[in-house]
């Protein structure tokens, strides 16, 4: 069975990456945020093209916005994933990813929290408390089916290896976007700002992969 209404594609969208331009320095944290320009100016960055891949998640306990423990292999199960990385001191790239984000959900509108959880990994754990993602979050007017996590550092840098996404200082981070469906199964690597329309069309080609089950969830 094709996937039904909630994840019909609409063309053939931009599956895209932030070409990785940063040099050593940037990484070392030589600079600061204000001083990169890879940070800075992310959203203007040329891209290209990645295919889809498979995705093990660690089998590690993160902490969310309020203070509960999370098991990341059993997080959001039967449900379609969106994952970012942000850090909550970051002024640049991470405030428009929240802003996309919230974009996102009022597009998903009431899929979001059914059949789609968002979810923002902080990749500066030992700053972002739970309380710090929460009112990071609550700047954005969403709560629920947005998910923000940290945790104890070594865990969060196992599930930040996991996706790629390697930083020697958080304000060099390149702002990626993925969409999945759990450990195990095919996931999309977007660029951080791709539009929300692209994401869901992204999400109805994952589904089509899958099968497009509407029974797994993905419809409405």
């Amino acid at each position: 069975m094709r996937p039904r209404a909630f994840f019909t594609p609409t063309g053939r969208s931009s599956l895209v990456l932030l070409a990785l331009l940063c040099l050593p320095d940037l990484a070392s944290g030589a600079l600061s945020a204000a001083e990169m320009p890879c940070h800075h100016e992310a959203a203007s960055e040329p891209v290209v093209e990645v295919s889809p891949s498979t995705i093990e998640l660690p089998a590690v306990t993160l902490v969310d916005q309020d203070g509960r423990s999370v098991e990341l292999t059993s997080f959001a199960r039967g449900k379609w994933v969106a994952v970012n990385f942000i850090f909550t001191t970051c002024t640049t790239i991470c405030p428009p990813m929240g802003a996309n984000f919230a974009k996102l959900a009022r597009e998903l509108g009431d899929r979001l929290g059914r059949d789609v959880e968002l979810v923002s990994i902080s990749i500066d754990p030992t700053v972002d408390t739970p309380a710090r993602l929460k009112a990071w979050r609550n700047k954005f007017g969403v709560e629920a089916g947005w998910t923000l996590l940290t945790g104890a550092k070594p865990q969060v840098d196992r599930v930040l290896r996991v996706f790629g996404v390697t930083t020697g200082s958080p304000s060099s981070h390149t702002p990626l976007l993925f969409v999945g469906r759990g450990s195990g199964s095919t996931w999309q690597r977007l660029y951080g700002m791709t539009p929300p329309a692209e994401v869901v069309a992204t999400l109805g080609r994952l589904a089509e992969l899958e099968g497009g089950s509407s029974e797994k969830g993905v419809g409405r």
